[in-house]
């Protein structure tokens, strides 16, 4: 597991005062910049240090912890991370105040030139198996390759998956097609006992229908598409729905 506090050199900076200097150790005596982002470094590795010494030892296996404070650019150190990290996955909270992210606009922003999975987790969401996953897609072709990945990761908990789309009633037919050539090709990418399932939902309130079917199957996790995706067919791809969707949920959210 690696341990990212990244840095932003922008936001490192005080306004001086001979009496009281926020970016000073003693009144009065001015630190330079890089003086400025060593001591955050330092203050950082100390903290977590006293954080992962407390949580670490709640584990009952033995765990790798590399730790990886750095002053950069968060969105061009992750993919310098994840680039050569093949089925990695960033987690985060749900809440992201004191977060490398501002808000849900920016991790959207970020995650979606990721080449990894992207897990958000609600505070205070205690772990358990995931055995039952609500896959929302929308049953296109674009959606392969990342199946490919999503899957690989999945397996080991050999879940139950229920992939689904909220179409109308005209809209049926179509569907029903696009649906048996989806799952023709992704059934390739997991193995038994690993059991997909796919659905359809009937409404005329996408989000409505969507949260409603959440609710009543209450999975252990809500797989989404990431936002920003091309596919024109997807009704979640702006990122005001699917913000919407994953506040709502109370659910833990895999982007894929």
């Amino acid at each position: 597991m690696d341990i990212f506090h990244i840095i932003d050199p922008r936001t490192q900076h005080g306004v001086s005062s001979k009496y009281a200097d926020s970016q000073s150790i003693t009144p009065g005596e001015k630190l330079s910049h890089a003086e400025i982002i060593r001591r955050e470094k330092t203050q950082v590795y100390l903290a977590l240090e006293r954080l992962l010494s407390k949580e670490a030892s709640r584990l009952n296996y033995p765990l790798k912890i590399n730790r990886i404070i750095e002053s950069d650019n968060v969105e061009k150190r992750l993919k310098s991370e994840f680039r050569n990290k093949k089925y990695s996955m960033l987690v985060t909270s749900l809440k992201l105040e004191n977060t490398i992210f501002g808000n849900l606009n920016e991790l959207f922003s970020i995650t979606r030139n990721l080449n990894s999975l992207t897990f958000i987790i609600p505070p205070r969401q205690k772990f358990h198996m995931l055995r039952k996953a609500v896959l929302i897609t929308d049953f296109s072709r674009d959606t392969y390759t990342k199946m490919r990945q999503l899957f690989k990761w999945l397996k080991p908990f050999e879940p139950f998956v229920n992939a689904c789309e909220v179409i109308k009633m005209n809209q049926f037919i179509e569907t029903e097609v696009k649906i048996k050539a989806w799952k023709q090709v992704v059934k390739k990418y997991f193995d038994p006992p690993t059991t997909l399932k796919a659905n359809v939902i009937k409404g005329d309130d996408y989000h409505e229908a969507l949260l409603n079917y959440v609710w009543r199957n209450d999975p252990d996790v809500v797989i989404l598409p990431k936002t920003g995706e091309k596919s024109s067919g997807f009704k979640l791809s702006p990122v005001n729905n699917t913000k919407r969707l994953i506040e709502k949920v109370k659910k833990p959210v895999l982007l894929c």
